[in-house]
């Protein structure tokens, strides 16, 4: 599995890649607004994928010391995006925070957050994730994902 930037022709920290917002959503554990990290993920694994999910296998978040940011990790919708190279548009996925555990402090290490796909993914396709992050803290993070799919 491939995962990279959304939109190539720009930096990892800039739109669509990852956005910020910052009204705050203190119910959904984004006290400092949230942070949307955007890829694409490409099968080449030689089959068709049927289910997807990536599992957060690192990530700053409670208890943080003053230098590091505290993000959890929460669902999000489907968001149409403007990429580089004549002003195209792409749908990029939501992603689902899964339950159980139940999850209402947002999610932390080994959380996972699954991509509804509507057909199979073929080898070879692609599909265009976001990942929404609440923030309780603010400064340097860390979030490390690894991807888990199922013929």
């Amino acid at each position: 599995m491939a995962l990279t930037l959304l939109d190539p022709a720009v930096s990892s920290t800039q739109v669509p890649n990852r956005t910020r917002e910052f009204t705050p959503d203190l119910a959904n554990n984004s006290t400092f607004g949230t942070m949307s990290i955007r890829r694409t993920l490409t099968n080449n694994t030689g089959s068709n994928i049927t289910r997807l999910r990536f599992r957060i296998a690192d990530v700053t978040t409670y208890p943080t010391s003053s230098t590091y940011a505290d993000i959890r990790a929460r669902t999000s919708g489907s968001v149409v995006v403007t990429v580089t190279g004549g002003g195209s548009s792409k749908t990029v996925q939501g992603t689902t925070l899964e339950e159980p555990p139940a999850q209402p402090n947002g999610g932390g290490i080994n959380s996972t957050l699954s991509v509804t796909l509507g057909t199979p993914l073929a080898n070879g396709a692609s599909v265009p994730v976001s990942f929404l992050l609440g923030i309780q803290t603010t400064g340097t993070f860390r979030f490390l994902i690894i991807v888990e799919a199922l013929p």
